[in-house]
């Protein structure tokens, strides 16, 4: 058995997964107002022989230019950009 395979995972007992804690704000603000921003960023890594590391932040406005989304990924230390979308 591998070093990686030996770990034990890490596991919460307090919080199970569910729905967002608070919902995007679609009402936030209206046309005539300064632009508003629901913001999100979610990373995750894993370590061992080939470590791998990534991260993808969002941003979501009701009155701006729409959604904005980025995913990056490293191993090897080599990067992988993936523009996102609407």
């Amino acid at each position: 058995m591998s070093t990686h395979e030996a770990r034990r995972p890490i596991v919460s007992n307090t919080t199970d997964w569910g729905p967002n804690g608070e919902p995007v704000h679609v009402d936030a603000a209206g046309p005539d107002d300064p632009v508003y921003n629901d913001n999100a960023f979610f990373a995750f890594w894993s370590l061992g022989e080939n470590p791998i590391y990534g991260e993808a932040p969002v941003s979501v406005s009701p009155n701006g230019a729409g959604r904005r989304t980025r995913f990056t990924v490293v191993r090897g230390g080599i990067a992988r950009r993936f523009p996102g979308g609407a």
